[in-house]
């Protein structure tokens, strides 16, 4: 190896030996754009040692630019770290110390007399003596003081109650002293809560003590008055502003020294999200090798898991069920794996997970094929039922009853629906439905009556003349729907009216004909009369009965049916439908809109164009279908139309009117007049699922 080639070698190792640390490895995937924070400090061994905040929480501890991961050189870099920065320094604890001594040294604050607390405890109560600390030896001391002092009138009794109160007085301020320092001596870093706890407490008992005693009737008042205060002792002057200065010392510090309880507890957190973070990285190093090979079978196999879970809630087939469910486990550990990033025997189960989504792809497709017929079937006759439901005779007993009895077998029917079921069940329902559907079907065919029968012959009549007129005169003029509903009811009249003219006539030529042929039978007076009558008669029977069927074609509209319009459905090119919302609300004028959208699309396989118009109180919106560019079908929309010219210029089709009704009611036809289907019913009817009834019954 030449010199240059190993001064290179030489110069890379050092290089990768103290490379600089990067976080970015330990980050999660949702911490990519995480705030991450350092705290850079000095370990006691000189090193240099950083501590990584990942969103806020203490997460990794680097020294020299090495990942720390033994949790008891955690733990001794980390309360290193927590001395230098959150434990007092010396100049706090001196400071605090300094604020209980102030106010202890003005317990002998110097009066004129002398210090307060010595000259009162000496000399005032002879205490230092004489002590006492229970009434009955306070006795004794009081005793003491009026025998020395000879003071005339001495009450030793009520003397001895003050001696008493003052010694407690005294005596709590030892103790409240006592302990400040015990917590004082205490102060370490296990410690530091407890102790400045302690002393915060010995800060109050000091200023509790302190009131106490500068409440005496033993002092001698130097300003205001006290009428029983006997005056044997100066008054005392404490340091008040010690004890609040000492006291806002202690929370500064507690506040300072908080993080110490928690100590522990980031020890703990640090060495865990030191484990796991490194486990990550080494799954994310593993990651980039095993996640692009699942993510192609996933990509193969796409959309495969959730068939295999909507299809076990419909069918209970036990091979089925096996198949998807060992394709889903092995999907789901999979998935497991890969966010937990544990990579051990993943390829073992990369192949186990490809046979079972072969497998599962064999028979996915095939597997809810019963179930789907049935729902076929179920929908085909509710279809029926609904075309039952409107053929029904509310005025025949046997009619309603036939209905129901349908109804009751449809609802049986859906309540034996409770998926997941095994194939056969959904097979003998589809058996069931088609036979309901076929029931259903007759029982359309027979409630068409005689009288339907002969309104039949009317509407056909009806309808032939008025659409062989309306073709006349769009020959010479465009006929709209306005101009059908005004004018088609007076053509069927004036057919009749011309066929009676023409029978009439020729029944005159026939019967002159037969007079003049047989003019010798006819000589007779008798002959003559029973002729003229006859013709009478023939004109008479011939007014009935056009009169009769006049009425009959006046009447048809009534008796067309849902069969009827259909037929003007499929003969014609374009189809409206007319939106009204009247007094419904707005969520049910949107579920009106939607209803009529659902007949479009049932419309569109047929190549239907509809033309929609929304009409909500005086305005109206049309929506045009016209032909774009590439034969593209463009919808030209106008709003904010009069609604009582937006139909002028809706063409003489076939027409779906959906008015609002706070009560549903049955639909009516008309084929003659217009070719109108009118459907009235609340915003629950229109918002009926899959699709409402109108939309529902057209194939």
């Amino acid at each position: 190896m030449g010199m240059k080639a190993l001064l290179a070698f030489i110069l890379l190792c050092s290089a990768l030996g103290f490379a600089e640390f990067s976080v970015t490895p330990y980050l999660y995937s949702a911490e990519k754009s995480a705030a991450v924070d350092t705290v850079s400090f000095q370990a006691s061994s000189g090193a240099s040692a950083r501590l990584y905040k990942i969103n806020g929480e203490d997460s990794l501890l680097v020294v020299d630019d090495k990942l720390v991961s033994d949790k008891a050189v955690i733990s001794s870099i980390i309360s290193e770290y927590y001395m230098a920065a959150f434990y007092p320094s010396n100049d706090d604890l001196s400071e605090l110390k300094g604020f209980a001594d102030s106010f202890n040294k003005s317990r002998n604050y110097m009066t004129r007399y002398g210090p307060a607390e010595k000259m009162c405890w000496e000399g005032g109560t002879f205490l230092a003596y004489k002590p006492c600390d229970t009434y009955q030896t306070c006795v004794q001391t009081a005793q003491l003081v009026c025998t020395i002092t000879g003071a005339e009138g001495c009450l030793m009794d009520v003397l001895a109650t003050y001696i008493l109160d003052y010694s407690q007085g005294v005596d709590k301020l030892n103790n409240a002293y006592t302990k400040f320092y015990s917590g004082y001596n205490n102060l370490g870093p296990a410690k530091i809560s407890g102790s400045l706890i302690i002393m915060d407490e010995a800060f109050d008992a000091m200023k509790v003590a302190a009131d106490a005693v500068s409440k005496s009737k033993l002092r001698f008042p130097e300003t205001g008055s006290c009428m029983d205060c006997i005056g044997v002792c100066p008054e005392a002057h404490f340091d008040y502003n010690s004890i609040t200065q000492g006291k806002a010392k202690v929370s500064a510090l507690k506040s300072k020294t908080a993080p110490f309880a928690l100590m522990e507890q980031t020890v703990e957190r640090i060495y865990i999200s030191t484990d796991e973070r490194t486990k990550y990285r080494l799954g994310e190093e593993k990651a980039a090798i095993f996640a692009p090979k699942y993510e192609s079978l996933k990509t193969r196999f796409g959309g495969l898991k959730a068939q295999a879970v909507e299809a076990k809630s419909l069918v209970s087939d036990s091979n089925f069920v096996l198949s998807a469910d060992s394709f889903i486990s092995k999907s789901d550990t999979l998935e497991q794996k890969i966010e937990r990033r544990e990579f051990d025997g993943f390829d073992a189960l990369l192949s186990g997970y490809e046979s079972s989504a072969r497998a599962l792809s064999a028979v996915i497709n095939n597997s809810t094929a019963s179930y789907r017929k049935a729902m076929e079937a179920q929908d085909s006759a509710v279809d029926q039922l609904i075309q039952a439901q409107w053929g029904v005779n509310r005025l025949s007993k046997a009619s309603i009853d036939t209905y129901n009895s349908l109804v009751e077998r449809k609802n049986k029917l859906d309540a034996n629906i409770k998926p997941p079921m095994p194939s056969p069940q959904y097979d003998s329902l589809v058996s069931d439905y088609a036979k309901l559907s076929t029931d259903a079907k007759a029982y359309v065919s027979a409630s068409a009556s005689l009288e339907g029968s002969v309104f039949g012959i009317g509407n056909a009549i009806g309808r032939t003349s008025v659409d062989g007129a309306m073709t006349m005169a769009s020959s010479m003029a465009p006929i709209s729907f306005k101009t059908r509903q005004s004018y088609a009811k007076y053509v069927p009249p004036l057919v009749l009216a011309a066929i009676d003219m023409a029978v009439l006539a020729i029944g005159l030529l026939l019967f002159v004909g037969i007079f003049y042929y047989f003019h010798g039978f006819f000589k007779s007076r008798l002959a003559i009369s029973g002729w003229v009558l006859s013709l009478l008669g023939f004109m008479f029977l011939l007014l009935i009965g056009s009169v009769g069927f006049y009425s009959i074609v006046l009447s048809t509209e009534k008796f067309s049916t849902f069969t009827d319009f259909v037929g003007t459905v499929k003969s014609s090119g374009s189809v409206a439908v007319i939106v009204e919302q009247g007094s419904g609300s707005s969520s049910a004028f949107e579920a009106m809109k939607a209803c009529a959208g659902q007949i479009e699309s049932q419309l569109a396989p047929s190549g239907k164009k509809v033309l929609k118009y929304h009409i909500t109180g005086t305005k109206c919106t049309s929506i045009i279908p016209k032909l774009g560019a590439n034969n593209t079908t463009v919808y030209e929309t106008k709003a904010d139309l009069a609604a009582e010219n937006c139909l002028d210029s809706l063409p003489d089709i076939p027409v779906f009117d959906l008015q609002y009704s706070a009560a549903s009611q049955a639909p009516t036809f008309t084929t003659v007049v217009t070719k109108q289907a009118i459907f009235k019913g609340s915003e629950e009817y229109y918002s009926k699922k899959p699709m409402c009834d109108p939309a529902n019954v057209l194939e």
